[in-house]
């Protein structure tokens, strides 16, 4: 019985936080569609609301990706070494198949193809995170991952500003730093950089444990409770800087060319994250988040929450999907704007709901691998064996003592 219930709220977790994941998908679609939507002059202002209220997506996804990795470390540390592989094996799949697919998707003529290869996804930042962060999980505690998360973010924008390099190094500072423009324009530079998204990955995986070490204690209500209040700080913290960022602005000329010049202290700053915009809309999905667990703790909305479940379960397939729908197939589509906008945009969402619930049928996410995972599996079954005190592997006896307690 104990086994059972334990297995039952292992479901409920992870069906949380494929709804959380689900709910994000959602805002992807949104910022898609309106970057592929051909809008009329006077729509201009909606258009810029709904980019936006999208712009929730990104530090989202990260956060739950980086949440995942801490949370099962506390709350099923047995399997956790399989889930590093697994995390590693997917990492590989979406730096080079990943990136290859979304690539066609937004050039399939070769003649565009190498200048498009060049476009950075969010994806990339995710993949490189998910193979190396798992492993700082385990070989570091969460304060100290929290302190090395913080470093990387300062170190990273002292970077942005102060480092100038020329030539291959100039293009490493793009897509492992960020560059920002130095004429002020925001997002000069569309790229999402490795460095500073993966410190909101391991920021999210101490906040995951956190989460798990209540779950296991069944403060359930109290571990959400927690994360609205640490996105409602964010948020407030974030809120606070920006007015006086802007209220410096407004009474100096030279700090108004340095606020905009440095998107550290904008709310709009994406490229690369500012403290601000992840502070905003990183709060804002926290306190989304923590709503969607306590709702699914209530058991609330289920036909709404199982369409979100399908949606999270299949996030990979449906960002690859969604992104060849909204930049190639709809701006082709020879449309014209019209008022009733919605309706098309809940109809391609329905359609990839459709195209998700099919994914997730055929269990479609066990082809997303390069075939790392099989090959442990098999290591695993028919390789290194325990004998007595120690660790056996052919031809090598390594004393228990000696390998560290996470291997063992």
């Amino acid at each position: 019985m104990a086994v059972q219930a334990r297995a039952t709220q292992n479901s409920q977790r992870f069906g949380s936080i494929d709804a959380v994941r689900g709910a994000a998908i959602l805002f992807v679609f949104l910022s898609h569609f309106t970057a592929g939507y051909p809008w009329s002059v006077g729509s201009q202002e909606a258009a810029s609301y709904l980019r936006t209220l999208s712009m929730i997506a990104s530090p989202t996804f990260v956060i739950v990706s980086g949440m995942v990795a801490g949370f099962l470390a506390s709350t099923n540390p047995g399997g956790f070494t399989e889930l590093r592989v697994k995390l590693f094996d997917r990492g590989i799949f979406l730096l080079v198949v990943g990136h290859l697919v979304l690539t066609l998707s937004l050039a399939p003529s070769p003649a565009r193809f190498a200048h498009a290869y060049q476009t950075s996804f969010i994806t990339d930042a995710i993949a490189l995170a998910i193979i190396i962060g798992p492993s700082t999980v385990v070989f570091a505690p969460a304060s100290r991952r929290l302190m090395i998360a913080a470093i990387l973010f300062v170190v990273d924008w002292c970077l942005i500003v102060y480092w100038h390099p020329t030539g291959a190094s100039l293009l490493a500072k793009l897509y492992l730093v960020g560059r920002i423009s130095a004429a002020g324009q925001l997002s000069g530079f569309a790229v999402f950089p490795a460095l500073p998204w993966f410190a909101v990955y391991l920021a999210g995986t101490a906040l995951g444990e956190r989460v798990g070490m209540m779950y296991v204690r069944g403060w359930q209500r109290e571990a959400h409770h927690m994360l609205a209040r640490t996105g409602g700080a964010c948020l407030l913290a974030a809120t606070v800087a920006y007015a006086i960022a802007r209220w410096l602005a407004g009474n100096s000329a030279a700090s108004l060319e340095e606020m905009n010049r440095l998107t550290f202290l904008s709310v709009y700053g994406k490229f690369p994250p500012g403290i601000v915009y992840l502070g905003f809309f990183g709060g804002a999905g926290l306190i989304m988040l923590a709503a969607i667990f306590e709702l699914d703790r209530r058991k609330q909305l289920p036909i709404l929450f199982g369409q979100l479940r399908k949606l999270g379960r299949s996030s990979l397939f449906m960002f690859t999907a969604q992104y060849a729908l909204y930049r190639s197939v709809l701006p082709h589509l020879g449309l014209h704007y019209t008022p009733v906008w919605p309706v098309i945009f809940f109809a391609s969402v329905l359609l990839l709901t459709v195209f998700a619930g099919v994914w997730d049928a055929y269990s479609g996410n066990q082809y997303l691998t390069v075939g790392m995972t099989a090959l442990w599996m098999r290591f695993k079954s028919t390789g290194p064996k325990t004998i007595g005190s120690g660790l056996y592997i052919p031809g090598l006896s390594i004393p228990r003592r000696s390998i560290p307690k996470t291997l063992r």
